[in-house]
């Protein structure tokens, strides 16, 4: 439980944070209420990220907490250790740890991330190869977390892990939650599907759809990037929740 204190400041935070958008505070304060009711082991480090000002580290602490508050009111008694995965509950008998992300939009185009504003009609392309690199990075970020906890023993090796990302981050007005294989962003960064294709059968008149194959994408550096780890079988144990939740905590008034 936190203490006084710390309550005060997160209010506080709060409402200078989110000044004229009462909907978003008091989203907010509510998943604090229940957030605090959990049991957090450095509470005090989360309670110091939250209200540092910086937005990267304020959205991911608000993942954070949606993510803790969902898990309380789906009656599971989760804790967040000090040294270890952001939660750990218990599933039928069967231990299962998360990692919580939330990708920062670095990098991404700005006409991307910005709402649009008065002026000449203007188009803009979806930079579907951006936002799912930053799906797989998360993803490779934190499987590697897993890895070392792995090592240290914290997890044991019937524990099962889940990589939850949120993508809220990634767009704001823009509607996102799909990549090119009209599939949401966590299969496409795991399995080898890709663009949807037509085809033609010469001799009929009917044309087929159908999701094509792709292997890996380029980053920026030309660098490859594998797009089938859950065909490996050093993936076995980790799954991925996939989230994009836009409009009540980036850009509700």
């Amino acid at each position: 439980m936190a203490s006084e204190s710390q309550t005060e400041l997160v209010l506080s935070f709060l409402g200078r944070h989110c000044a004229g958008r009462t909907r978003v505070e008091g989203y907010a304060r509510a998943l604090w209420a229940d957030y605090q009711q959990l049991d957090i082991g450095d509470l005090g480090h989360f309670v110091a990220e939250l209200t540092s000002g910086d937005d990267e580290k304020f959205w991911q602490r608000m993942w954070e907490m949606q993510l803790g508050s969902r898990l309380l009111r789906l009656g599971h008694s989760a804790r967040s250790p000090a040294h270890g995965p952001d939660y750990r509950v218990e599933h039928d008998g069967r231990v299962v740890w998360i990692e919580a992300m939330s990708p920062s939009p670095k990098g991404l185009p700005e006409d991307w991330l910005s709402f649009p504003a008065p002026g000449p009609s203007r188009t803009f392309k979806t930079p579907n190869t951006e936002i799912l690199l930053k799906w797989t990075g998360a993803l490779k970020e934190k499987r590697a977390k897993f890895q070392g906890y792995a090592r240290d023993r914290i997890i044991g090796p019937q524990d099962a892990c889940v990589i939850a990302i949120n993508g809220a981050q990634l767009t704001t007005f823009w509607k996102a939650d799909y990549g090119v294989s009209q599939m949401p962003w966590a299969v496409e960064a795991v399995f080898p599907v890709g663009p949807l294709q037509a085809v033609f059968t010469a001799g009929k008149s009917g044309v087929t759809t159908s999701v094509s194959e792709r292997f890996e994408i380029r980053t920026r550096n030309d660098s490859p990037v594998s797009l089938f780890s859950f065909l490996l079988p050093d993936y076995a144990d980790i799954s991925v929740a996939h989230l994009i939740q836009r409009a009540e905590v980036h850009s509700a008034s």
